[in-house]
């Protein structure tokens, strides 16, 4: 996780941009709805207050109600429509563009009319986004930066650089480098919670010993699967494989090895089983679990058996087991063609487990290391 870099690898970076849109909503809707408030607001005060001429009230309000305003309803309707939600952070940083430019023309044209309109304003904006925005720094930083460098240049070309217009340079830099290593710090930070927060996620579904989905995160999957099994009508098979000898195996070896036995069949079935598009996982003790979708029974019931051989394949010895000398595996096999008939995801689960089960049950009755195919 490079932190520092403000970058994950690059499938934790597509998460982690997808989780970041979508958190990012409230905070711009708040920007853009407070950026239409204050500049909506000005013709309110900026003649009563800051008396501002009456020659600049036009190409004032013009660029207010003509620039400005525009640019930012679109960046408020992409945060609020899901449709448009894609497109936020586009017309976020073009509206900060609009918003900042409008600010820096007001202020040449105020200054040619004797009227101060004050620089901050524009590094105000560009800071607010930085802040608020929810924008990734990476992403809008070229954009604020290349505004800061036009924006000086358009001030040291108006303006002759004067010494309070270079000190207003100055400090309008020394304003926006802050910002931005809030903006840093804050981005850095949210990269560090979401990153905890998935690895926590991912221990709560995930076996801590072989890296294979857990019971419930195999439940919670088997549930997704069957459901589509159920809406497409496609076919539905469960294999349930347990380790033979595995107590006296560990008796005999100790826990250490038995627990890189469990490794070693845990890794061997999910290099077989996710290279043919099936969701494994570890449901108990020695006991794993392969759910196979859109399979027919012939095909299902070949790869299962494929799998249940590959664990003696390994070849760990097993000086206790009566036959090979080595640890195997007893399967219960169950398989539902028309799954839409039971029409219902949780009793075609049921049923699918309560099969296999007697199956597996089956198979360790006739002498283990052997499937046996529910009826």
């Amino acid at each position: 996780m490079r932190f520092n870099r403000l970058r994950f690898a690059p499938a934790d970076e597509r998460a982690f941009r997808s989780d970041h849109e979508a958190e990012a909503m409230p905070a711009r809707v708040a920007l853009t709805l407070l950026a239409l408030i204050l500049i909506g607001l000005t013709p309110l005060y900026d003649t009563a207050l800051l008396h501002m001429p009456e020659s600049l009230l036009v190409p004032t309000r013009s660029l207010q109600f003509g620039f400005q305003i525009p640019a930012l309803v679109p960046a408020l309707l992409c945060c609020l429509l899901p449709s448009l939600r894609p497109w936020s952070a586009v017309t976020i940083t073009v509206a900060t563009l609009a918003v900042a430019a409008g600010l820096e023309a007001q202020r040449i044209l105020g200054a040619a009319q004797g009227f101060h309109v004050p620089h901050d304003f524009v590094v105000v904006t560009l800071s607010a986004t930085l802040l608020l925005g929810g924008l990734r720094l990476f992403y809008f930083l070229p954009w604020a930066l290349l505004a800061m460098l036009l924006g000086t240049v358009v001030e040291v070309w108006n303006f002759e650089s004067e010494p309070a217009v270079m000190y207003d340079c100055i400090s309008a830099w020394m304003l926006f480098l802050l910002a931005l290593a809030g903006a840093w710090f804050r981005e850095a930070a949210e990269r560090r919670s979401w990153s905890r927060q998935r690895q926590l996620e991912h221990q709560a579904r995930h076996d801590w010993l072989t890296g294979l989905p857990n019971r419930r995160d195999f439940e919670a999957q088997f549930q997704q699967l069957a459901a589509l099994a159920v809406r497409d009508g496609c076919p539905l098979s469960l294999l349930l494989l347990d380790i033979d000898g595995f107590k006296p195996y560990n008796d005999r070896y100790g826990n250490p090895a038995g627990d890189e036995v469990l490794r070693r069949v845990a890794g061997e079935l999910q290099r077989q089983a996710g290279g043919a598009g099936a969701f494994c996982a570890r449901v108990g003790g020695e006991e794993f679990a392969v759910v196979l979708l859109d399979f027919s029974a012939p095909e299902a019931l070949q790869l299962s058996e494929s799998w249940r051989a590959s664990v003696g394949a390994l070849g760990i010895p097993h000086e206790t087991m009566l036959r090979g000398g080595v640890v195997s595996a007893s399967a219960g096999f169950a398989h539902l063609d028309a799954a839409a008939a039971l029409g219902d995801p949780e009793l075609l689960v049921s049923s699918l487990v309560r099969r296999a089960d007697i199956a597996l049950c089956e198979a360790k009755a006739a002498g283990r290391d052997r499937l046996v195919r529910a009826e």
